[in-house]
């Protein structure tokens, strides 16, 4: 239910790019992909290196998502 209710004011038909500031588990990131068009480009930061392996692992064949493990302090 929390998932959606951050989720639920966006356009989906109009949003084409996404910046998540820290993966985590990968809740909110799941549903994004599941929602988003295909020509949707989520980029997702995670300084914590566990979380960014399991999700790195967990979305691998998702070519929508770009996974860093970075800190949001370093986006220039």
């Amino acid at each position: 239910h929390l998932v959606r209710t951050c989720l639920k004011k966006i356009d989906w038909e109009h949003t084409h790019f996404i910046l998540e500031l820290g993966t985590g588990d990968g809740v909110i990131t799941e549903e994004i992909l599941k929602h988003g068009k295909k020509d949707l480009r989520l980029i997702s930061l995670e300084i914590n290196e566990t979380f960014y392996n399991h999700s790195k692992e967990k979305f691998s064949g998702d070519p929508r998502l770009i996974m860093l493990n970075d800190s949001a302090f370093d986006i220039a």
